[in-house]
C-alpha cells in the first residue's frame, strides 16, 4: 500500500512537471533566442518576454505563453501588431471605447518613424497596451490596469512629440526697445485619471513630483491648478468631478511642500476638452489635471 501510494505521488509530480514545461515551453524558448531584425523588433521581444514572465509569476500560464509566443515572432523579426481589444472577450463595454481610441493612436504613433528613430519606447509603448487589454480583460487587478493604461499613455505621448501649437498673428511693428533678459519660465504639467475617478495614481505622482521639484528650483510664487472631465457625464457631475480632481492636485503638491496659500484650484467640467468628442463620448485624454505656474 506504501509502495502504491508513493508511485501515485511520484505520477501525480511527474504530471505536474510535465504541465509547467508544457505552459512555459514558449516562454523558455523566448529566453534561449537571440531576438533578430530591427531593433524596435529585439526590443520588442525583450518586453515580452518581461511580460509573459510576470504573467507565469502570477500562475496566468495562458496569457504567459500567449505574449511569448507574439515575442517569439518579433524575435524572428517578423512584424506583430498590437492587441485588437474588439477581440477580447469579458471586456467591460463602459472601457472598450477608450481601448480602440488608444489603439488608433498608437498605429498612428508606430507609423511616423517612431519605430526607427524611438525603438526602445515604441516597443514599450505597444506592450504596454497589450498589458492594459489583458488585465482589463481580467478587470479585477485595478492597480495592474491603471499602471499599464498609464504607462501606454506616458510613452505614446513620448512617440508623438509635442503637440503642434497654433501660430498667432505676426504683431504689429513696434519702435525697438532694448532686449531685457526673458524671465523663466516652467512647463504645463498634465496629468491623467482613471474614468470616474480622482485619486491621484503612480504615474501621475511622478509628474506632480517633478513639478514640485521646478516649483522650488525656478523660484515661482503662484500655481493655477485646473481639473477637466471627458464628456460622459452630465454637466453638473462633471463639474464636480473636475473640482474633486483639482483638489486632488492641491492636496498632493500642499503635501510635498509647496505652500497651499500660493494654490488656485478650479474645475471645468468638461468645457474645455483636450481632444474633440461628441456629447457623451468617454475619452482618456480629457480626465486631466493641468498645472501651471507664475511669480
Amino acid at each position: 500500500m506504501k509502495k502504491a501510494l508513493q508511485a501515485g505521488s511520484a505520477l501525480l509530480l511527474l504530471l505536474a512537471a510535465s504541465a509547467c514545461n508544457t505552459t512555459t515551453y514558449d516562454m523558455n524558448a523566448l529566453e534561449r533566442t537571440t531576438p533578430q531584425g530591427s531593433a524596435f523588433a529585439k526590443q520588442l521581444a525583450v518586453d515580452y518576454l518581461d511580460y509573459a514572465k510576470s504573467e507565469a509569476a502570477q500562475y496566468d500560464w495562458i496569457d504567459s505563453n500567449y505574449f511569448a509566443k507574439k515575442g517569439r515572432h518579433a524575435a524572428a523579426g517578423e512584424e506583430v501588431l498590437p492587441e485588437d481589444s474588439d477581440k477580447w472577450s469579458r471586456i467591460a463595454t463602459n472601457v472598450r471605447p477608450d481601448l480602440r481610441t488608444a489603439r488608433t493612436r498608437l498605429m498612428s504613433a508606430l507609423g511616423n518613424g517612431s519605430k526607427t528613430t524611438m525603438p526602445a519606447v515604441a516597443a514599450r509603448a505597444q506592450v504596454s497596451y497589450d498589458c492594459w487589454v489583458e488585465q482589463q480583460q481580467e478587470g479585477w487587478q485595478v492597480e495592474d490596469i491603471a499602471r499599464c493604461r498609464d504607462d501606454y499613455y506616458r510613452y505614446v505621448a513620448q512617440l508623438e512629440g509635442p503637440r503642434p501649437v497654433a501660430q498667432a498673428p505676426a504683431p504689429a511693428p513696434v519702435t525697438p526697445v532694448a532686449p531685457t533678459p526673458a524671465p523663466v519660465t516652467a512647463e504645463t504639467y498634465v496629468v491623467f485619471f482613471a474614468f470616474d475617478r480622482s485619486e491621484i495614481s503612480p504615474v501621475a505622482a511622478s509628474v506632480l513630483d517633478r513639478a514640485v521639484a521646478d516649483y522650488k528650483r525656478l523660484g515661482m510664487t503662484r500655481v493655477r491648478i485646473e481639473g477637466f472631465t471627458d464628456r460622459s457625464g452630465t454637466d453638473s457631475y462633471n463639474q464636480a468631478l473636475s473640482d474633486r480632481r483639482a483638489k486632488s492636485v492641491t492636496a498632493y503638491m500642499a503635501g510635498k511642500g509647496v505652500p497651499a496659500n500660493s494654490i488656485a484650484s478650479q474645475g471645468f467640467g468638461e468645457t474645455r476638452p483636450r481632444v474633440a468628442t461628441a456629447d457623451g463620448e468617454r475619452n482618456a485624454e480629457n480626465r486631466r489635471a493641468e498645472i501651471t505656474f507664475g511669480r
